[in-house]
C-alpha cells in the first residue's frame, strides 16, 4: 500500500506537466485519487481511536472488587476446602458488601450450610467451620429418632428422651407439666458428624451418661437450637 502510494507521488511529481509546463491529466487523476483514499484512510483511523478512547473512559470508570466464588457446585452439608473456591473481579455493588473478598477469609475445613451453585458469590453464613469438641465435653455416637438429614455438622441442639427420665436418677425433667411422658437429657449438645444410622455428638459427661442409658429404653430426638 505504501509503496504504492509513494509510487503515485514520483509519477505526479515527475509526469504532472508537460514539457511546455501544462498538467498531463493522467497525473492528476491519479494524485486526486490517492488523496481521496488517504482521507479515507485517516477517517477510518481516527473513528477507530475515538471508539477505542471511549471504551477506555468507560472501563476506567467502572469500579471492580474481588469477590470470593464456588469454583464447583457444592452440596448442603458437603465438606469443603479452599480448592473449591477461587477469586473474581466483579461491579462493585452494595449486594456483594458481605461477600467473602480473599480465600483467606474462606475456611479451610468447612461445612457447605446451603446449596452452592458454581460461580455463586460465597458470603459467611454459607460455610461454617468443622466444629472442635468444646473443653470438657466428650463425643459420643447417638441413634436419634428424629430426622438426621435437619441437622448440619455444627449445630447446637438439644436431647429429649421420649420415654421419661425414670432410667436416670439424675436426669433433668423437662420445664411441662407432662414431665413423666418426657424429659430433657442434654440441654446442649453439638453435632460434630453424621453418619447413615448415628450421630456424633459432643456434650457434658454426665449428659453423656443420661443419654446412653436412655437410648437403651427408648427413643431419644435431637431440637435443634440457635448456636451460643
Amino acid at each position: 500500500m505504501m509503496t504504492d502510494f509513494f509510487d503515485l507521488l514520483r509519477g505526479r511529481r515527475d509526469g504532472h506537466r508537460t514539457g511546455d509546463g501544462r498538467r498531463t491529466t493522467a497525473g492528476g487523476l491519479r494524485w486526486r485519487r490517492t488523496v481521496r483514499l488517504m482521507r479515507r484512510w485517516t477517517a477510518a483511523i481516527c473513528a477507530a481511536g475515538a471508539v477505542y478512547a471511549g471504551l477506555m473512559c468507560v472501563a476506567g470508570a467502572t469500579v471492580t472488587r474481588p469477590v470470593v466464588v464456588a469454583a464447583t457446585a457444592m452440596r448442603r452439608g458437603d465438606a469443603v476446602n479452599g480448592d473449591m473456591f477461587r477469586v473474581v473481579e466483579v461491579p462493585a455493588d452494595a449486594a456483594l458488601d458481605t461477600a467473602l473478598s480473599s480465600m483467606e477469609d474462606v475456611a479451610d475445613d468447612g461445612i457447605a450450610q446451603v446449596d452452592i451453585a458454581e460461580g455463586q458469590p460465597i458470603f459467611d453464613a454459607m460455610i461454617r467451620g468443622s466444629p472442635v469438641t468444646p473443653d470438657g465435653f466428650t463425643v459420643i455416637e447417638v441413634r436419634l429418632a428424629s430426622a438426621v438429614d435437619a441437622l448440619m455438622v455444627g449445630d447446637t441442639v438439644s436431647l429429649s428422651s421420649a420415654m421419661g427420665c425414670a432410667a436416670g436418677d439424675d436426669a433433668h425433667d423437662d420445664a411441662h407439666d407432662d414431665a413423666e411422658i418426657s424429659c430433657l437429657l442434654a440441654e446442649r449438645a453439638l453435632v460434630m458428624s453424621r453418619f447413615k444410622e448415628l450421630t456424633a455428638l459432643a456434650m457434658p459427661p454426665e449428659d453423656a451418661l443420661r443419654v446412653m442409658t436412655s437410648q437403651e429404653a427408648g427413643a431419644i430426638v435431637a431440637v435443634a437450637k440457635q448456636s451460643s
